[in-house]
């Protein structure tokens, strides 16, 4: 990106050739080039990050009985947008109405008791004073008052469950949002805590939850503590429809399998389009560049040294600069996965090498014929799901089709791409590797450089 701020005017082909010598030279000499200038452009570019997304709601609630019982009535629509604390289903609830009016017939019960028995406190204290009973009599008089005072605090708690229990036959919305379909019909036997009576969804907002490679978890984090981070998102084959966000969590550990750690965005739902479980692509502005010059995509050249663009000064000299972003038509390989949705471009090679390892066998379904690329690999569209293959690698895949994308040295940041990709391209077999684990069952008519494994480690493995 360095590069791109510092583009500057382009001039694809400079010819200079000077006639004055004869008309044989000027014959010899070829025509000068038309030269067409493009003028550069200050603008500012964002950063952005693409991949793919699953909607969830903001807060979804399974709905479940918290008391034996059946179903007497539904209450609600299937989708029906609901209150907090809207009833939504009635339990047949006899039987727990007969178990309220049992406890508060104890407790009534226990009630009289007790009065009976501070009537008698108090009768036997005053004959007391009268010398007509003994100190121990009161005293089991206090003690019968003090067990029915404890029978009643009993059954007046018995009375509370009961009524508790009689109230829970009638199950109320705990959110507001949109309630599923029915998962149980009147007449319907439910146990406690036990079957699924509803869902309750709370769509506005949404959260849409996506995975994040963890090469970009520090520039994350870094964009989090400094300014909110903002997402846009969009339904597969509808681009121009576009829901804004804002990064609400990063997880707090790397998935080892993936080489990705999930974020979650929360988005505008206002207009409820979208529903949880839905695939969304998601775009991530990681940065802003400010004020970045740039230049068309034909401004850009590929040359020995990588990508580059001419220069005219204010003087007519031209001279070169580099360019970071590979974005030229010429001199580009491009080819995409099965389903369309990755992109693939990378500077153009003609030679391929073929990998017989079992690893590759194993994971391409035979040997891989594949296209040492460096690091000028660009993947557009969706993101690719990473597979940690093994403590230097990673291997690449499309999450819709699951088209085989790139063997990725993680040491070095290269990329080697299956050649299957490049259905356009002329390419060269040029060399072989592993041959000690080709199997038997297949022969190839080229005849190449090989290297056995043992070769491969000698040759390219790092140095102590």
């Amino acid at each position: 990106m360095n590069a791109v701020r510092t583009a500057l005017l382009l001039a694809s082909f400079l010819a200079l050739g000077a006639c004055s010598e004869g008309s044989a030279k000027r014959k010899s000499e070829p025509p000068p080039v038309p030269v067409t200038a493009a003028q550069a452009v200050a603008r500012d570019i964002s950063i952005r990050l693409q991949v793919v997304g699953r909607a969830e709601a903001y807060e979804s609630v399974a709905l479940k009985s918290r008391v034996d019982g059946q179903v007497a009535a539904l209450l609600y629509s299937e989708g029906q947008h609901v209150k907090q604390g809207d009833l939504l289903i009635r339990l047949d609830s006899a039987d727990l109405a007969a178990r309220l009016a049992q406890a508060q017939a104890g407790a009534a019960r226990d009630e009289a008791l007790l009065a009976k028995m501070r009537a008698d406190t108090t009768r036997y204290m005053a004959l007391k004073d009268r010398n007509f009973v003994s100190e121990e009599k009161v005293n089991d008089t206090r003690t019968n008052e003090a067990a029915a005072q404890a029978n009643l605090r009993a059954s007046k708690a018995a009375v509370e469950v009961a009524r508790l229990q009689r109230d829970y036959a009638e199950i109320r919305a705990p959110i507001a949002g949109v309630i599923g379909a029915r998962l149980v019909f009147p007449g319907s036997t439910i146990k406690t805590n036990d079957t699924t009576l509803a869902v309750i969804n709370r769509v506005q907002p949404l959260l849409v939850s996506f995975p994040v490679p963890e090469k970009h978890l520090l520039r994350l984090r870094e964009a989090m503590r400094s300014t909110a981070l903002k997402v846009e998102a969009t339904l597969p084959g509808d681009a121009n429809r576009r829901f804004a966000g804002m990064v609400r969590f990063i997880d707090n550990a790397i998935d080892a399998t993936t080489g990705t750690i999930l974020v979650k965005a929360e988005l505008d739902n206002a207009d409820e389009l979208l529903t949880p479980g839905q695939f969304l692509n998601v775009s991530l502005i990681l940065d802003t560049l400010s004020n970045a010059v740039t230049v068309p995509n034909e401004a850009v050249q590929q040359g020995a040294e990588g990508n580059f663009i001419y220069v005219v000064g204010g003087d007519g000299a031209v001279t070169s600069a580099t360019a970071s972003d590979n974005k030229r038509q010429g001199g580009v390989m491009k080819g995409h996965c099965l389903c369309g949705g990755i992109e693939v471009s990378a500077g153009d090679h003609k030679e391929v090498g073929l990998c017989h390892c079992s690893t590759c066998r194993r994971w391409s379904g035979g040997p891989l014929f594949a296209v040492h690329c460096g690091k000028e690999v660009r993947f557009r569209g969706l993101t690719p799901v990473a597979y940690r293959s093994s403590e230097w690698a990673e291997r690449g895949f499309c999450p819709t089709c699951g088209t085989h994308l790139f063997y990725h040295l993680l040491p070095t940041d290269e990329y080697i791409v299956p050649a299957g990709l490049f259905q356009s391209e002329s390419f060269q077999l040029a060399s072989q590797i592993f041959i000690d684990e080709k199997p038997d069952f297949y022969e190839l008519k080229n005849e190449t450089p090989t290297l056995t494994g043992q070769q491969v480690f000698e040759q390219f493995a790092p140095k102590p």
